[in-house]
């Protein structure tokens, strides 16, 4: 009888093993560590790949997306530093979205520490202390950096940062990375890049990308064209330095955007090897880039600085054009000065618009001019978020018209 008893048992225990191997959940769900380099994870943004295949980003927009079902998971993020860099903590934040909805959640900030060693930092994105967490929905999640790739206060690069690691949750796992079907490409200055002036909120001398003009409009532009980013996105890159401008410019030094406007990682002394973008491929280009030309030829007297600033920015449209032979290239300024008080930068600017589309040899007509949403709340302050959502609010359903009569 205790035979057949422990016999019995061991049957038993045989078939409870049997049921939970046949039954396992899939092996992402089970605390999984994602790989920086699985294919399920979507890298936004411009960034560079090391010789180890690690995606090194310092320009503002670069970042990784994933699509999450379950409670959540961690992120570990390292920053990497050389003596050309600044010691600057590098700054990213986390959004979250059902479908193309926002979804709300209050820690979304993530602060990277840099020092001569290189540096790691982990988050946990808790999806289950969302307001409305269902763990049957499946969430989108960026995380996107938000700071400058340039550091204002001592004109050094940023430390690069790059994804170290991802621990899954032990309830949840990743679905299938998201395409990105469609590239838009922002040039610019502060009023691209965010920067906080002591007028518009922020920390006086930094950049937070949420508040420009060129994200909100990226994010208006996502939510009209797609409606479940866990399937299809924009892919957005932001390459913008306060300070910077296209023809003159004393603040950098003599350096203008069309110094750095094709690295892959922004390098103020361009030290970094194999840094050259070939090309970009973008569907659309917004250049919104003049601010400082028209401060530095204010400053100077210089009554041809119209006339200097429409050649130099002629000069980059080609640049850029050869970078994105298809792409609509937008040309627009907007931000700090009044369009109706300095009327021929504007002019300028459509001059290089009538130049490439009449151009006798290739006309070019997707070259395209933007005017400038004003009102006297911006005037010579850098925007705040509300003011550059105005902005980004006229800007983006032009863009989706060109997108548009393009996939026609």
């Amino acid at each position: 009888m205790r035979k057949t008893v422990v016999s019995v048992s061991l049957f038993l225990v045989f078939l409870f093993f049997n049921v939970l191997t046949s039954y396992a959940l899939p092996s992402t769900a089970v605390g999984e560590i994602i790989n920086p380099t699985d294919s399920r994870i979507t890298y936004l943004g411009r960034y560079n790949t090391d010789l180890n295949q690690a995606k090194q980003m310092n320009w503002e927009g670069a970042g990784i997306a994933l699509n999450v079902h379950g409670s959540g998971l961690t992120i570990t993020l390292k920053s990497k530093a050389t003596t050309e860099s600044s010691f600057q903590a590098v700054e990213f934040r986390v959004y979250i979205y059902s479908g193309n909805a926002p979804v709300e959640y209050s820690q979304n900030l993530f602060s990277v520490p840099v020092s001569i060693t290189p540096q790691e930092s982990s988050k946990t994105i808790d999806l289950s202390a969302l307001r409305d967490y269902d763990p049957s929905r499946l969430y989108h999640v960026e995380i996107i950096k938000t700071s400058e790739a340039d550091d204002t206060s001592s004109k050094k690069e940023t430390a690069t940062v790059e994804l170290a690691g991802i621990t899954i949750n032990a309830d949840s796992f990743l679905e299938p990375a998201t395409v990105l079907e469609k590239k838009i490409v922002y040039y610019g200055d502060s009023i691209t890049a965010g920067f906080y002036d002591g007028t518009n909120g922020g920390t006086y001398g930094k950049s937070n990308l949420d508040i420009s003009y060129a994200f909100q409009t990226t994010q208006l532009l996502n939510k009209a064209l797609f409606s479940d980013f866990s399937a299809s996105s924009l892919n957005a890159s932001y390459t913008a330095l306060s300070g910077i401008a296209i023809s003159n410019n004393y603040y950098w030094h003599n350096n203008t955007l069309a110094n750095f406007y094709n690295q892959k990682q922004y390098s103020y002394n361009n030290s970094v090897k194999s840094n050259v973008l070939d090309s970009e491929n973008a569907d659309v280009v917004v250049v919104n880039i003049g601010t400082n030309d028209m401060t530095g030829y204010f400053v100077a007297g210089d009554a041809d600085g119209p006339t200097k600033y429409g050649d130099a920015l002629k000069a980059f449209v080609g640049e850029i054009r050869t970078l994105n032979p298809n792409a609509f290239i937008i040309l627009t300024l907007w931000g700090t000065y009044d369009p109706n008080s300095h009327s021929q930068y504007w002019d300028a600017i459509q001059k290089v618009v009538s130049d490439f589309n009449n151009n006798h040899i290739i006309p070019d007509s997707k070259v395209k001019y933007f005017a400038p949403y004003w009102s006297t709340s911006g005037d010579r302050n850098h925007p705040d978020k509300t003011f550059a959502g105005k902005f980004a609010a006229k800007l983006a359903p032009f863009i989706q018209s060109l997108l548009t009569s393009n996939l026609n």
